[in-house]
């Protein structure tokens, strides 16, 4: 089974709406059978990504994104669990607050925590989300399973390595990553600590992010944690 974790439906900023349906052509036709969605970080259409879940149960699976400073958000993300979404998202560097604001991310990491939900977290070379900054809220929150996503976007892509190496809950989610350093990943990290991301409609497509995976992994077992397993343990799919 190959599943995606990195993409988005809704409305982009002076783009054309991005419906469910369209990102099920595209799914179809690059064979991947499940994505988790979330919508884009600068609306608020959690209500969009809900409305695509509960339309297609066997094929999409939500991210629900907040924005931390918000009041109520851990109201908010334990409703969104009971109402069908299966992972927390958040997006540091739209939103203004940085990854190791433990007294910011608690109250929705405690939430994660009793629910057994993943976080994923945009991870990359920015001052507020780079990877070394992931380091306390593993630490902190060891249950919880925390994705770096994009892997530190290539720039810093050694340092989200090292740490998901040195972190049991820390897990890599390698969107438009180059294949040399999804290849260093893997030997280093482990395939069980690698994901499937294309940040569709945005970063990369599935085909190309699919391939990658098949190019620098040739062991059938081992391509499967990366192309659906891991996701299948990590959001309880």
């Amino acid at each position: 089974m190959i599943i995606d974790i990195n993409n988005r439906i809704g409305t982009r900023p002076l783009r054309s709406f991005r419906s469910a349906d369209l990102l099920l052509r595209e799914m179809d036709a690059a064979g991947v059978d499940r994505a988790v969605i979330s919508c884009f970080p600068t609306q608020d259409e959690n209500a969009v990504v809900l409305e695509a879940i509960h339309a297609h149960p066997d094929r999409l699976s939500g991210m629900f994104l907040i924005n931390p400073h918000q009041k109520q958000a851990k109201a908010s993300y334990r409703r969104a669990i009971e109402q069908g979404f299966c992972s927390l998202r958040l997006e540091p560097l739209a939103h203004g607050f940085s990854v190791d604001d433990l007294a910011l991310l608690s109250p929705l990491m405690q939430v994660c925590a009793a629910f057994e939900t993943p976080v994923w977290i945009y991870g990359t070379a920015d001052v507020c989300c780079a990877p070394i900054l992931f380091q306390d809220l593993a630490e902190a929150f060891p249950s919880v399973p925390v994705i770096i996503g994009y892997m530190g976007y290539n720039y810093e892509a050694s340092s989200a390595i090292s740490i998901a190496k040195r972190y049991a809950n820390i897990y890599l989610d390698p969107t438009a990553a180059m294949k040399q350093n999804l290849m260093r990943a893997v030997n280093t990290a482990g395939p069980e600590k690698l994901l499937l991301g294309s940040g569709t409609p945005v970063a990369s497509y599935f085909e190309l992010e699919i391939e990658k995976i098949r190019l620098i992994e040739s062991d059938p077992a081992r391509q499967q944690l990366m192309l659906g397993g891991n996701a299948i343990r990590l959001f309880r799919l």
